[in-house]
């Protein structure tokens, strides 16, 4: 009994130390940049055997308490690997626009129809106004080179045209402009009135009138506009130009976008198919297997696994073995006490029967012991 108490004492105590290193220390955060060396953690062509931050953080993630189990961001890989989550809701997002237009036409027609009619919409704006009649200002700044009154691309503001402009100058029929198609009386042009007429004039009419032959320089001018043009190669050819060719050139680079866009419109619904399906099915088990990556690739099950062994050696066998070696021990010392009084009681009644024996025969011999009868 006490040997196989002393047995059991001799695995316990060992292994009650091993226990606590275990778990205090060597499967510790720290314990592993202690003990990595031991582990193996280092690179064995490094002759300092410096310690591998990516081996310690996978044994950090796989078998440490405080582990995550994400072998993808221990080794670094996690950011890497959503490029498949990206793309499997990019392709979600793609099958939802399917049934959609890449590209709306309808925007293209209003383009070309805003270039129409305000493609040559020059608004009398300068920075620092001279004074003009007050009454009639709100005619004169922000009108036009149209001959007519139109309603602005807003749809709300209305722009004054030529003709109400040299209305408002000094009353109907005192002025005409060259491009205008109403009114009367003095014809205004690039160069007409003269300076020596204007000097006649109060200084709102003839700041009215300055304004009046600029427009019709902007009107009659053939080189004051600029119409570039650009090749296949993306080199632009300065070009001047009259303001209706100007007109043109806004009215043809409109066009040109509305052609581009609807080929664009064509070429990516081609390009619809091509991505949706075609590159999807040839990337489909890439992604299959990057998502099974990023959403199975873990290595907690060790851990578990340990700490389900250590749980039943430090908690269940150890504690089972101290508990029989105490067992034993006390079963023992029981065992050699009773032992001890069964001994005594034998000696006990050997003692006294050889003392009655020794008796008998003195009485026998010598007759000193006999009874009275």
């Amino acid at each position: 009994g006490f040997t196989f108490a002393g047995v059991l004492l001799l695995v316990a105590v060992p292994v009650s130390e091993l226990c606590a290193f275990t778990r205090d220390e060597f499967l510790s955060y720290n314990g592993v940049t202690d003990y990595y060396r031991q582990f193996g953690l280092y690179n064995p062509q490094d002759p300092a055997q410096r310690m591998d931050g990516l081996a310690a953080d996978v044994f950090r993630t796989c078998l440490t308490a405080n582990g995550t189990g994400d072998l993808l961001h221990a080794i670094q890989l996690r950011e890497p690997f959503r490029f498949q989550e990206v793309l499997d809701a990019s392709f979600v997002a793609l099958d939802d626009q399917q049934a959609g237009m890449v590209v709306d036409t309808a925007r293209y027609e209003l383009l070309v129809t805003q270039a129409r009619m305000f493609g040559g919409l020059f608004r009398l704006n300068p920075d620092q106004p001279l004074p003009l009649d007050v009454a009639s200002s709100s005619r004169l700044l922000g009108s036009s080179l149209d001959p007519d009154d139109q309603v602005g691309p807003d749809g709300e503001d209305l722009i004054y045209g030529l003709n109400t402009y040299a209305a408002s100058i000094a009353g109907p029929g005192q002025y005409a402009f060259e491009h205008g198609t109403s009114g009367g009386g003095v014809l205004i042009t690039a160069t007409e009135p003269s300076e020596q007429y204007l000097a006649q004039l109060p200084p709102r009419t003839r700041n009215a009138l300055d304004y009046a032959r600029l427009k019709e320089q902007i009107l009659s001018d053939s080189s004051l506009l600029r119409c570039d043009v650009m090749d296949g190669n993306y080199i632009v050819t300065e070009r001047r130009c009259s303001y209706q060719e100007f007109k043109a050139h806004v009215l043809d680079m409109a066009e040109q976008v509305k052609a581009a866009g609807l080929q664009l419109g064509n070429e990516a619904n081609s390009a619809k198919q091509l991505l949706a399906v075609d590159l999807r099915s040839s990337l489909q088990s890439i992604l299959t297997e990057v998502r099974e990556l990023r959403t199975l690739l873990g290595c907690r099950f060790l851990w578990r696994r340990w700490e389900d062994f250590d749980f039943r050696l430090c908690n269940v066998a150890l504690p089972g073995a101290i508990e029989a070696a105490l067992a034993s021990l006390v079963l023992s010392v029981a065992s050699l006490l009773l032992a001890f009084i069964h001994y005594k009681l034998w000696r006990h009644l050997l003692d006294n029967r050889v003392v009655g024996e020794e008796l008998e025969k003195f009485s026998k011999k010598y007759g000193y012991l006999n009874t009275r009868t």
